[in-house]
């Protein structure tokens, strides 16, 4: 098992969800059935803090930022480092998707091979 490490800086002013994948098979991140969400993070509007829930990549994981949730709302730029703990060998891209009402944006490219053996 090992600790994995996303960090992103959000540069929009009106999302209200992120969702975070990583390539299932090694290749580009992109909405092909081989990418997974490992967590998504919401903004929520009763505490005024973003909210991080873990992904579909494995129903034990868990996911959590790194130091304290951030509490700048949707309008402002804020920066997120997300962890998690992958407990599947191989080697992955990791990539960020903002949604908002409206819809949701393209994903990032392809950042940072990780090899988990």
């Amino acid at each position: 098992m090992a600790t994995v490490q996303i960090a992103f800086t959000d540069n929009s002013d009106n999302e209200d969800l992120f969702t975070i994948y990583r390539s299932a098979d090694g290749a580009a991140v992109t909405s092909a059935a081989a990418t997974e969400a490992v967590a998504t993070v919401t903004w929520n509007t009763t505490n005024s803090i973003w909210d991080i829930a873990s992904g579909v990549v494995d129903s034990t994981a868990s996911a959590a930022f790194v130091g304290a949730a951030p509490t700048a709302d949707p309008s402002t730029t804020n920066s997120f480092t997300v962890q998690y703990e992958e407990s599947n060998a191989g080697t992955y891209f990791y990539g960020v998707e903002a949604e908002n009402g409206i819809g949701k944006s393209a994903t990032t490219s392809a950042a940072g091979a990780i090899t988990i053996t």
